[in-house]
């Protein structure tokens, strides 16, 4: 059963533990990131002993956040002890351990207290505590909540750390959870320091060349089906090499979609060779709703925005898949 928590106990589970681990899921985004150093920096204030260890690399266009490189890469061998012997374990931006690949094995192995932090549907029962707001714009926006509970003024650093979170996750305040909350709250942030251009020409004006070069390709030929409602873009491994980019670089690519005259339902599928895998990033908007779509393919996520990873199954072959079970969302 899951134990769902108010920030009081997220307070309270913070002051009576010392040894802390912060974590997110693999490929992380700007919500993500942003929460762990926003947790982070703010823990920090409180003199904690508290680490940051992520299964992925921090990409590029985030990388700015972590102003002195304190986010861990896991490896097994110098950092699985460090999990092991935690007081406490937050799970920040997921709610299942699989997205956390060999950090959630670690994790399931520790007698730490596990408290997760997020804002995603039906989480999975493997923590203590679930501190979860459905309707929330941001795993981030829950951090700050947290941190205004306390009353106490916080810095730049944690300020840049979860407007980032909001504006990566609200689509730069498109999406329909803005709420006036959410714009008061950035308000705030901004007071602390929080720099509404800096951070978005960090955040979205970084794009290599390369990853121009994958998304003109992607653009090159992209599918529309059921009368102009979906559209699909494809990033295959032969387009990867084209155009020389990797997979980090397809961050954002799936906005392109929506943007189209027409279109409610944007896919894009991501061809990864070396996991034997292919990442599908559902998107839509008014009253199509694609959560349900990424379920059948072993996905979720929101509503709006939702995500999966398909392993074992050839590329056309998941695509057929996915234009015939969408069928339910036009009819």
């Amino acid at each position: 059963m899951i134990n769902h928590c108010e920030k009081e106990k997220v307070r309270e589970l913070i002051e009576e533990n010392h040894k802390i681990i912060i974590t997110t899921h693999v490929n992380p985004d700007g919500d993500a990131i942003g929460s762990a150093l926003g947790l982070f920096y703010y823990l920090r204030f409180m003199n904690k002993d508290v680490k940051i260890i992520n299964y992925s690399p921090t990409p590029a266009n985030l990388s700015h956040l972590d102003v002195n490189n304190d986010i861990i890469v896991y490896n097994e061998v110098n950092d699985k002890t460090d999990i092991l012997n935690a007081d406490l374990i937050i799970v920040v931006d997921l709610n299942e351990t699989k997205r956390l690949k060999t950090v959630g094995d670690a994790i399931l192995l520790s007698n730490a207290t596990k408290l997760v932090i997020d804002h995603h549907l039906e989480p999975k029962e493997f923590a203590d505590y679930y501190y979860i707001g459905y309707d929330i714009c941001a795993s981030g926006f829950l951090i700050w909540k947290i941190i205004n509970n306390w009353k106490m003024d916080y810095d730049k650093k944690i300020a840049d750390a979860i407007y980032t979170t909001i504006i990566t996750d609200t689509g730069n305040f498109r999406f329909d959870r803005t709420t006036p909350e959410v714009h008061r709250a950035t308000a705030e942030l901004i007071e602390h320091g929080a720099d509404p251009s800096s951070l978005y020409n960090s955040v979205y004006n970084q794009h290599k060349i390369n990853g121009l070069r994958l998304l003109g390709l992607a653009l090159s030929d992209l599918e529309i089906h059921y009368n102009g409602k979906m559209c699909i873009m494809k990033i295959t491994e032969e387009k990867f090499k084209k155009a020389d980019a990797t997979e980090e670089e397809i961050e954002g690519f799936v906005s392109n979609t929506l943007s189209i005259a027409g279109v409610k339902v944007g896919i894009l599928m991501t061809e990864v060779i070396e996991r034997n895998e292919v990442r599908v990033s559902f998107r839509s908007k008014e009253n199509y709703y694609i959560r349900e779509l990424a379920a059948k393919f072993g996905g979720g996520g929101h509503g709006y925005a939702s995500g999966a990873r398909v392993i074992g199954i050839e590329f056309e072959e998941l695509k057929t898949n996915i234009i015939e079970e969408a069928k339910e969302i036009f009819s």
